[in-house]
């Protein structure tokens, strides 16, 4: 067996693999490290991840092969701290449970528009993302937060997007807990697997894969071997170098686009004009103390705001002491971008330093020592309306050709991309093929 990547998935998947003693197999990884998209990198002292990645989940078996693989004592436990940032208001998210500490102006905005949906009966609308988050959030909620938030983050137009995705990515509204939390003052910050979560105390979100692929047979995982070429006719792997591996199933975790484009699957071609992407640019911003009083605590913030180039910015250093120096403590920002909305990379960190200085996340530029930069072209899969009937048409296929494509990208469903969905992708496509189990993570 071949397996294509080390990030979650594949691990997941050759762990497996060493579990059940088996021994016919190898992982090719194109970079020299493992961890995909959850590898962490360390640089002057300072700990950094390919953005805000958190430990949470509620599958008993990922919780399981987590306290496995680090003991508790390397473990960090965090309650979420989250802020929404307009202007100079810091609203607790999720926004939408949180109207009460909105400004009287924009607190009516948001329940004038869920007043006027109850009114006039208005069904919810799943004709497309943004027709959905108008018929059961109502515009105020819609234009304040969700529609510019939801903007930045997919960098593409959101009537092109489905709703198949949002069962646990978008926070739920009940009108009665909307106006109680109003009246009284009421913060909730409750919701979501996430609310309670955890974080390696060394190494970054990086040290458990590490420690993952650190477990296996040193020669199962070669690392700097860019896949070029698949012949599902020959049941090969062609590498940049020309090296050649045959193989009897094959899983493969990169992106399904790659995959196809390098197969010779010819036929299948014509679907992946369904199926989109953003791109990510993270700015790690390394920072001598104090922190502003204001963030001081915070896990991470969301920022809709067009003045702000990035989405997302976490206080990494708060996750874990051991990621910075004494004296120091870091600030993790995320920037997205797409064929629909190219990433203006020209300018980007002063544009970045200039919306932290005006958030109030940052003192002065003289407090900033380092900056570390990190871009991938693969950030996360598009849940375009067209996604689920060209990904199932794909997969299927090369399943026939006895490959199981899976991860983030490698099933291109953004719902099931997170580190506990993808490890455990890898682990059941093991047992799928030699056990004969049911998926139940993965589904068509």
């Amino acid at each position: 067996m071949v397996i294509i990547g080390a990030g979650p998935t594949g691990l997941g998947a050759a762990s497996c693999l060493d579990d059940l003693g088996l021994a016919n197999w190898i992982v090719l990884e194109s970079q020299a490290y493992a961890g995909g998209l959850s590898a962490s990198f360390r640089r002057n002292g300072f700990i950094w991840d390919i953005g805000g990645h958190i430990y949470f989940s509620s599958l008993p078996r990922y919780k399981a092969f987590l306290s496995r693989i680090l003991n508790k004592r390397k473990w960090r436990k965090h309650l979420r701290k989250t802020f929404v940032n307009l202007g100079d208001r810091w609203v607790p998210y999720p926004f939408q449970t949180n109207l009460a500490f909105l400004s009287k102006e924009q607190q009516w905005e948001c329940l004038r528009g869920l007043i006027r949906l109850y009114t006039s009966g208005t069904k919810v609308d799943n004709t497309n993302f943004l027709t959905f988050i108008k018929t059961h959030f109502g515009e105020g909620i819609t234009n304040l937060f969700l529609r510019p938030y939801n903007t930045k983050l997919w960098a593409f137009p959101l009537e092109k997007l489905g709703t198949d995705w949002i069962t646990e990515r978008v926070t739920p509204l009940d009108l009665e807990d909307v106006l109680y939390n109003v009246l009284n003052r009421r913060k909730d910050n409750t919701w979501g697997p996430n609310n309670t979560f955890y974080y390696p105390s060394h190494g970054g979100t990086g040290e458990v894969w590490r420690t993952l692929a650190h477990s296996l047979p040193p020669e199962k995982i070669q690392y700097n071997s860019k896949v070029s070429g698949i012949s599902t006719r020959n049941r090969t792997v062609t590498l940049s170098s020309g090296e050649r591996f045959g193989y009897d199933f094959l899983i493969n975790t990169m992106p399904l686009t790659q995959l196809i484009e390098m197969s010779d699957q010819i036929q299948l071609k014509s679907c992946l004009k369904h199926l989109n992407h953003s791109r990510l640019f993270i700015v790690g911003i390394a920072l001598k103390k104090p922190v502003p009083n204001k963030i001081r605590n915070f896990c991470w913030m969301y920022f809709p705001g067009a003045d702000s180039p990035f989405y997302r910015a976490t206080i990494l250093s708060n996750y874990s002491p051991q990621n910075v120096p004494e004296g120091y403590w870091s600030l993790l920002l995320e920037v997205s971008g797409s064929s629909f909305r190219p990433l203006q990379t020209e300018n980007l960190i002063d544009k970045c330093l200039s919306s932290c200085l005006t958030a109030g996340m940052i003192h002065s530029l003289k407090d900033v020592c380092d900056i570390w930069t990190f871009q991938t072209e693969y950030g996360y899969p598009t849940p375009t309306k067209e996604r689920k009937t060209a990904v199932d048409q794909l997969l299927k296929a090369l399943e026939r050709e006895h490959i199981y494509s899976r991860g983030r990208f490698g099933t291109w469903k953004y719902e099931i991309g997170n580190m506990d969905h993808s490890y455990l992708q890898g682990m059941e496509t093991v047992e799928r093929i030699f056990l004969g189990q049911e998926e139940t993570v993965f589904k068509y």
